[in-house]
């Protein structure tokens, strides 16, 4: 894909509809935020490679190596009950794949 098309903005909307905790929306809107400024990726494990990483810089987990189910972190609390809270299992198992489906359509084109 040429770097002019690539918008990884374009990954992040819609934003889901159903999140697992409160600090989940949170990490979406920074991931978007730090992302929107990079580069195109080259391909698919590039992208990947991104989004882990930068999902690592914000929430100071490995997605691939952190075995618990929910984390807290008070830099992504807004507020409520479970503010802060960031649910790893809805990232590994929803999120993170929808990321990763919706960026490779355009790899392929």
């Amino acid at each position: 894909m040429a770097a002019e098309y690539w918008n990884w903005r374009k990954l992040f909307h819609p934003a889901p509809r159903q999140w697992g905790l409160r600090g989940d929306p949170v990490v979406w809107e920074f991931l978007e935020r730090s992302l929107a400024v990079e580069p195109a990726p080259v391909d698919m494990p590039d992208v990947a490679a991104r989004l882990r990483e930068r999902f690592m810089l914000i929430v100071g987990v490995d997605l691939d190596t952190c075995t618990e189910d929910t984390m807290f972190k008070k830099e992504l609390n807004r507020g409520g009950m479970s503010g802060g809270g960031v649910a790893l299992v809805v990232w590994r198992e929803r999120l993170m794949p929808m990321l990763l489906r919706r960026a490779d359509r355009p790899l392929r084109q």
